[in-house]
């Protein structure tokens, strides 16, 4: 079966997804990647994908335990509502938020505003029960914000009613002293600049180009892009405007760079730049998006749009490669009829009623697992063997008088101060969520919702593709699925290949086959019988493998 559609005149690609950034360096980790290192990565991966980075959130020499002590982190979240960004770049999920309830309630307020956050180094979460689980848990977001102690974020709280800085990253143009912002002048000319000339009319672009012809930096020592304004012009920091989350802003509690009718003249150039023609047409949804690749040459499938002869407006998929290089043969493929193939094919032949009770069973004794009364035992011992090790520096302070010792006692009490308000953090949520308790009846009544649901409408496309497909491999006349049911971290290209090979070249041996049906009928409707009857029950508890040809 070609899934490739009709010749079209691909004139042009109103498609891109602008796509930030999160990285995070904790201080208490010893293995972290760097932020420069991160952001490589990132940059990397959005441009094998043709998204347009607009921005960076950078938190650094933070822990990333809990999300709610994270500054930038905090200010992408309120910046999602603006929908300036469709998804956020981080180079592992454990820097997006290291346990389950933050990242479950996180994501959840991001995924109201339409966006989505994607690993670079990981294509999921591993384990087919971690996934699912993490999905139920999306899913009591709300009861979970609701339950969760208010005091954990009293201390944070108290330094922002002092309009205290609480860590990350500090803003072009200031440097920290006191923790409160001052104004750095030599950095604040260059924001001036930025500001005053975009007000007068010149673009990000010439912008940027003037900064670096004048030796100017970025914030992290880059040379300045288009993107470096982004999230820049648009920061009320610079009119002296101190903010925290949605719950406190104050004016005129910092040092103002630009002054406040500049700020607004650019805010509504802003506006009025983004709701030009140019830039007026909705942008497509693509689903499948990080899930998708060539069979011939592993490389990811992309959005494309393209204008038929009549004027009609087409979308695909498209190998990166082959867009970008022009070195691989592979057609595009249709994208509303691939995405609602592979959920129809999920809804129809991968959640049966038998798997539907194990994998509840497995998601249930990893919900046990993961939040029982152990885990809080464990972080409860944790917290007073921090006490009892500050107690013993304090000791060891009094009766020293060396300096260097001194600096260095000082520095570990203060990590480990660190440490135990981020563990008792940690605690208060596990004994929220320890109280919460799940049943297989539960699991099983939530996951059978996808069974019965329309594979054409968007939303529930989108929800079965997050929670279920691990990745597809695509030719030009076979596709091969993996779905996150066994062995969940994403299948590369070179074990695609060598599970083609194990199982006898390209045969997969599928017990049935979807019904051929001619090209210029390939529409959801017309191919509601071109199903696979079958799968194989080994190949499934294997790596659950599937081939349709």
């Amino acid at each position: 079966m070609s899934l490739a559609a009709q010749s079209v005149l691909p004139d042009f690609d109103d498609n891109v997804a602008d796509v930030v950034i999160y990285s995070r360096y904790s201080s208490i980790g010893q293995n972290d990647q760097s932020i420069d290192g991160q952001i490589d990565a990132c940059m990397k991966y959005a441009s094998q994908r043709g998204f347009r980075v607009v921005g960076q959130y950078i938190d650094r020499a933070i822990s990333g335990t809990h999300a709610d002590g994270r500054p930038e982190f905090q200010r992408m979240i309120r910046d999602s509502k603006k929908g300036a960004f469709k998804y956020v770049l981080v180079w592992k999920l454990d820097r997006f938020a290291r346990n389950r309830y933050d990242s479950a309630i996180y994501k959840n307020e991001l995924k109201k505003q339409g966006v989505k956050v994607l690993s670079v180094t990981e294509g999921i979460d591993a384990g087919n029960d971690s996934i699912i689980l993490e999905a139920v848990l999306e899913a009591m977001a709300e009861e979970y914000s609701r339950q969760l102690s208010q005091n954990v974020r009293r201390g944070i709280r108290q330094n922002a009613e002092k309009h205290l800085t609480i860590g990350g990253y500090t803003p072009l143009g200031y440097r920290v002293e006191n923790k409160r912002l001052v104004v750095d002048e030599k950095e604040a000319e260059i924001v001036r600049f930025v500001f005053r000339s975009y007000a007068d009319g010149m673009t990000k672009t010439e912008i940027a180009k003037e900064c670096n012809r004048r030796g100017w930096r970025t914030k992290t020592g880059r040379p300045f892009t288009v993107n470096s304004f982004a999230i820049m012009l648009k920061n009320p920091t610079y009119i002296g405007t101190y903010t925290f989350k949605d719950e406190i802003t104050v004016e005129g509690a910092i040092p103002a760079i630009v002054d406040g009718a500049t700020f607004e003249k650019v805010g509504a150039m802003l506006e009025r730049n983004r709701r030009a023609p140019g830039r007026a047409k909705a942008k497509e949804e693509y689903q499948l998006q990080g899930k998708v690749f060539c069979g011939y040459c592993g490389a990811p499938m992309v959005g494309e749009s393209g204008r038929g002869r009549r004027g009609a407006t087409y979308h695909y998929y498209a190998c990166a490669t082959r867009k970008k290089a022009h070195t691989c043969q592979k057609k595009n493929e249709k994208k509303d009829f691939l995405e609602w193939y592979v959920v129809e094919q999920i809804t129809t032949h991968i959640l049966t009623d038998q798997r539907i009770h194990e994998i509840a069973a497995g998601v249930v004794a990893e919900y046990n697992r993961s939040f029982d009364a152990a885990g809080v035992r464990e972080l409860e011992r944790k917290i007073r063997a921090m006490d009892k090790e500050m107690d013993a520096l304090v000791d060891a302070l009094i009766r020293t008088t060396a300096a260097p010792a001194v600096a260095k006692i000082n520095q570990r009490v203060e990590l480990l101060a660190a440490q135990k308000e981020e563990a008792e953090v940690d605690l208060a949520k596990l004994k929220v969520a320890s109280r919460i308790t799940l049943s297989e009846e539960e699991i099983v009544a939530w996951l059978q919702q996808f069974v019965h649901g329309d594979p054409t409408d968007p939303v529930f496309r989108q929800r079965v593709i997050d929670i279920f497909v691990n990745s597809i491999y695509l030719y030009d006349d076979k596709m091969v699925m993996y779905f996150n049911i066994k062995d969940a971290s994403q299948v590369s290209y070179i074990e695609m290949q060598e599970d083609l090979e194990s199982l006898g070249g390209s045969d997969l041996n599928c017990s049935g086959v979807p019904t051929k049906v001619a090209e210029k009928d390939a529409t959801p409707e017309t191919l509601a019988a071109a199903r696979v009857s079958a799968v194989s029950e080994d190949k499934i508890e294997h790596q659950t493998r599937w081939r349709c040809k």
